[in-house]
């Protein structure tokens, strides 16, 4: 989404930086709070949120304030799954433009101007894995699961950039190039930093919690549909790319 931003090499760092910053104040912040206000045990991503709230508000004697904060965390996912899918799903549509994917799913809604056929394909895509992730355990454990499929896949790409991040401090920086402080010692650092924190990510994702009913099955859900996913990739990539060499050839 480049070709969307104006000056990117400028806004995109500056963007990075600030919001890594905020992101990561919110989440230590947040998670310190939670662990004030219950034990270790007791905090899960399903409903430790309002379990601290409730607990810190019959400590403070502010009870009436649980219902308002459920609401607002209600609004609050409703509006974070829609603009995951709203945003991500620009990713099949681009693919739909450059031919990767058939050339449907870069169509724009005549009125609403949106890539209706990329977002509806996502969405059902979303509520197949949903209803799949139910199978065989409870609803606590789906979420755990769905959560570890989303951790995997979303940090493998991660990988490949720290790893890059790496690799290309031996090649010379163009006049455009924002270099990182400290130039390549740093680089480096921050890079290996960020793949061994990345791959140890992963790895724990995959450990099933203490409360999953059915453990092994938790691990080949999330390790079958993870190579799913990542086949899916590959096979579309490569058809594309061996669509490309043909036309090139005939022309």
């Amino acid at each position: 989404m480049g070709d969307e931003i104006q000056n990117p090499r400028k806004t995109i760092p500056w963007a990075i930086l600030v919001g890594g910053i905020v992101v990561t104040a919110g989440y230590i912040g947040g998670t310190a709070a939670l662990l004030v206000a219950l034990p270790a045990n007791a905090v899960s991503g399903l409903d430790g949120f309002v379990n601290g709230v409730h607990t810190l508000s019959d400590r403070l004697g502010l009870g009436w304030i649980l219902i308002p904060t459920a609401l607002l965390v209600g609004v609050n996912t409703v509006g974070s799954t829609a603009a995951n899918l709203s945003s991500t799903s620009r990713l099949p549509f681009v693919a739909g433009i450059d031919h990767y994917l058939p050339p449907v799913f870069g169509s724009v809604h005549p009125r609403y101007r949106t890539p209706w056929i990329a977002i509806a394909v996502y969405g059902l895509a979303s509520i197949l894995v949903a209803i799949l992730g139910q199978a065989g355990t409870t609803v606590r454990g789906a979420y755990d699961v769905l959560v570890s499929m989303a951790v995997v896949c979303y940090f493998i790409p991660y990988l490949l950039l720290f790893a890059s991040m790496i690799k290309l401090q031996n090649e010379p920086a163009g006049p455009s190039i924002r270099r990182v402080p400290g130039k390549k010692p740093v680089a480096i650092a921050l890079g290996l930093i960020g793949f061994t924190a990345t791959a140890a990510t992963i790895a724990l994702s995959l450990f099933p919690g203490a409360d999953q009913p059915n453990k092994a099955l938790a691990v080949v859900k999330v390790v079958g549909a993870t190579l799913i996913q990542l086949g899916l990739g590959i096979a579309i990539f490569t058809a594309e790319r061996r669509r490309a060499r043909r036309e090139a050839l005939i022309a």
